[in-house]
């Protein structure tokens, strides 16, 4: 009726979806807090890392703006044109809404409305820029609020002759909207205050409503730094919400974060979450279960079912190499080089210094193949003194023949005879390769074997590929 494999199957999904539901409905009743606060600490996460994006956007340009030859043009040669040129090329094309340009003395030749021209500036900011470092930072006009910033300095000939800043307010509309629509979070901004509520535009900031009742502990928590997690209510209605402190590169606080939503909506949204987490997981748990019924029972267990390595050497025997030629072959689409080995003067090894040295260059010989090939690819001992090599995807000649130009060097090794004599062992190799010169193990094992008995014939000690004769 039913194969073994179709009831392991379904027993495995029943029991994974079992599992998996049993795990959602714990975490949706039992943790749903911790829940809730990791959702919002990623969603802080967030608004962290948007924030660097903007400040290393306006690093690269604020740099960009120091090198260019406009603004040398205008430190070079002070006129009217290159002047109103420099206004233009900050102002138009990277539409920042704070920018000011110093000389080396910190004068302020263009300062917006933040800083007027003549103006001595006096902020650390400024002064890095006019030192030599290229800076960036969260910053609080007072015209304008926090404002993402970078300074740069300007220099000719090896020498500082100005600093260029550049500026953007932090977007707190669009960053709003955004954490609204992947997460349906609400989002304030906003600077030495706790006030919380749903945000209204005002002249492009985020107006804040009604006040939290626990102000004081708020207030603590924030100071020292830290995220803080609370149920809160505002206007009688429980919210779910995190307070994040808003700090610059210096660690000071120059603002506060909230992230919060209705404690009905935020329930909803975990359920909800955990649904989709439940109906995902019972999917990849099919895919899984599928995948092992078929590695365990078309792989692993026939290969459990004989031996596939060679005991002297620790490579693959000859059952082996099929096996494991036959699945490498069919992740490549065939694509590969089939390589032969074999030992020159071994039987004189075996004669001359008996079996036990015999069997010492054999196990030299595969440490040498294991090392010099990677680890997907097919190596082992076909028999007596020769070795087969599958390489995946390798079919170009040329990289061809510097692999086993190099491999040949490799495997040449002298052993000592009586009297100071050396005996040398080389190799002979032939290569065929896949599907040129053939698509299954036996074609290639007989064209590999045809140019290895060429080598043979004209010399040994050396390689050739199929086609091509000998190389070496």
């Amino acid at each position: 009726m039913f194969s073994k494999d179709l009831i392991c199957l379904v027993i495995s999904i029943v029991v994974a979806c079992v599992l998996i539901f049993l795990t959602c409905f714990y975490s949706m009743n039992k943790n749903f807090d911790l829940s809730y606060k990791k959702n919002l600490q990623i969603q802080a996460n967030f608004v962290s890392a948007y924030i660097s994006d903007e400040k290393a956007r306006l690093y690269l340009e604020a740099t960009s703006i120091a090198d260019s030859s406009i603004m040398r043009y205008f430190f070079r040669d002070h006129t009217q044109q290159a002047y109103d040129n420099l206004i233009h090329y900050i102002e138009k094309k990277y539409e920042v809404n704070v920018s000011t340009v110093v000389d080396a003395n910190g004068i302020v030749l263009f300062g917006g409305e933040d800083l007027p021209a003549g103006y001595k500036v006096k902020s650390d900011f400024m002064l890095q820029a006019l030192h030599g470092l290229a800076i960036s930072d969260i910053v609080n006009f007072k015209k304008r609020g926090l404002c993402i910033c970078a300074a740069s300095p300007i220099i000719i000939d090896e020498e500082i002759v100005g600093a260029v800043m550049l500026g953007d307010l932090i977007k707190t509309n669009h960053l709003v909207d955004k954490i609204k629509m992947l997460s349906g979070l609400d989002m304030t901004f906003f600077d030495h205050d706790t006030r919380v509520s749903t945000t209204i535009i005002l002249d492009g900031q985020r107006a804040i409503g009604t006040k939290l009742e626990n102000y004081d502990h708020i207030i603590e928590i924030v100071e020292k730094k830290t995220i803080y997690n609370d149920d809160v209510d505002i206007l009688s209605v429980p919210y779910k919400a995190i307070y994040w402190p808003l700090l610059n590169n210096n660690g000071d606080r120059i603002g506060l974060l909230f992230l919060g939503n209705r404690q009905e909506e935020a329930r909803q949204r975990i359920v909800y979450s955990s649904l989709v987490c439940f109906i995902i997981s019972g999917f990849i748990s099919v895919i899984i279960c599928i995948f092992c019924i078929y590695f365990f029972n078309g792989v692993v267990n026939p290969l459990k079912q004989r031996s596939i390595t060679d005991k002297l050497t620790g490579v693959l025997n000859r059952h082996g190499i099929e096996s494991l030629f036959n699945i490498a072959y069919r992740r490549k689409n065939g694509a590969g080089s089939f390589i032969l080995i074999d030992l020159d003067n071994f039987k004189d090894i075996n004669d001359t210094l008996g079996h036990a040295a015999g069997d010492q260059v054999l196990r030299r010989t595969a440490n040498v193949l294991k090392a010099f090939f990677d680890h997907y690819d097919v190596v082992g001992r076909f028999g007596g003194d020769e070795f087969i090599i599958y390489v995946p995807g390798l079919t170009d000649n040329t990289i061809i023949r510097d692999k086993m130009r190099s491999l040949v060097k490799l495997l040449r090794y002298g052993y000592n005879l009586e009297g100071n004599d050396t005996l040398f062992v080389t190799a002979s190799i032939g290569v065929a390769v896949c599907p040129k010169d053939g698509s299954t193990y036996r074609t290639l094992l007989h064209n590999a074997d045809l140019v290895l008995y060429e080598i043979k014939e004209t010399g040994r000690n050396g390689y050739g590929i199929c086609g091509e004769g000998r190389c070496y």
